[in-house]
């Protein structure tokens, strides 16, 4: 589950300055409460729109692909995972994509661990730790090569269990990108419970938007703010999906090494970079990695920043995406 940010210009409303300024465009908003088991808020600016037919096609996209990518009982992901196999064309790249992913990146992340991740979805739920052994078995299913793509046809091996939340949302955000492309809209913002996408301007005066990035010892008030456009924001955090149980917390991000939840130094590690399913995929991959192994890995992916909140309440943030950072100095302009 991805960090929820506090989007200005989406929760807040902007300043306005000066008398002069040029015209904005007409806002217009959509939240949507069905999908994806999050709060889905867009925003867009264009005058002369109808409405009725951006929401039409905007929701449209994003039912289509909570249907397709959600792993809700008897939908298409748990069909497969029942089946063992399937020919599916719209699924086989996504899923290709990420196991390429997975390996260059050292498969910290691993779609295939359906059945642990579900484990801890209902722990979190139900607030009872599961037994270890129960945690054991379910580690031992799926694993690398267990989910094969050939062409359209998908095989899963070994037990494995198809679990796409490590980039879903991102991925919707990329699709929901194109629709607006389509529409001829050139200035939103898209948030997928969190998973940030901004492109265009906020204001015709002004060149970024801001958002807020969300802070894990207060939840009301930001910890920092990142003024940007035209790129994506995805945070995975220790704090958004969780128990306490026996005065331990218990959140979503499995260490595949243990199988049980991540126990690091990090509250949370936000990345920045122009594509959505990539910085939804990395948040995950490197809130589980060291600062020494998250620099390393970036070297394969330049232009991707990040935003690191420790949890003695220190932070860190790359050297790209201090210029864009209101504690470094930068401004909305």
């Amino acid at each position: 589950m991805k960090n929820r940010f506090i989007i200005f210009g989406l929760i807040v409303c902007a300043i306005f300055m000066g008398a002069c300024k040029p015209k904005d465009e007409a806002k217009h908003d959509m939240v949507f409460y069905e999908y994806f088991d999050t709060v889905i808020e867009i925003t867009y600016f264009k005058d002369d729109v109808d409405e009725a037919k951006v929401k039409t096609v905007i929701e449209d996209k994003i039912k289509h692909l909570n249907d397709v990518l959600s792993n809700f009982e008897g939908g298409a992901i748990d069909e497969l995972n029942k089946s063992g196999e399937k020919d599916w064309a719209e699924i086989a790249p996504i899923l290709e994509r990420t196991l390429e992913l997975e390996d260059k990146t050292g498969n910290k992340v691993d779609i295939s661990k359906g059945k642990l991740f579900d484990i801890w979805r209902d722990a979190i739920e139900s607030g009872v730790l599961p037994e270890e052994a129960t945690v054991k078995d379910a580690l031992m299913n799926g694993g690398k090569g267990s989910v094969v793509v050939h062409g359209d046809h998908i095989t899963l091996n070994n037990g494995a269990a198809v679990d796409l939340g490590s980039v879903c949302k991102g991925y919707l955000n990329e699709e929901l990108k194109k629709d607006f492309d389509a529409l001829g809209i050139k200035n939103y913002i898209i948030s997928s419970g969190g998973n940030v996408t901004v492109h265009g301007r906020r204001a015709a005066d002004r060149k970024n938007f801001s958002i807020g990035i969300e802070n894990p010892f207060d939840l009301g008030d930001p910890f920092d703010i990142i003024y940007i456009t035209d790129k994506s924001l995805v945070t995975s955090g220790d704090y958004q999906r969780f128990v306490e149980i026996d005065g331990r917390n218990y959140h979503h991000i499995v260490d595949l090494n243990t199988g049980y939840p991540s126990d690091n130094e990090k509250r949370s590690i936000t990345i920045v970079g122009d594509d959505a399913f990539l910085c939804d995929f990395l948040s995950t991959t490197l809130f589980l990695k060291d600062k020494d192994e998250i620099d390393e890995c970036l070297k394969d992916f330049p232009g991707y920043e990040y935003y690191i909140i420790y949890k003695d309440g220190t932070h860190f943030v790359s050297e790209g995406l201090k210029k864009y950072v209101k504690s470094f100095g930068a401004n909305l302009e």
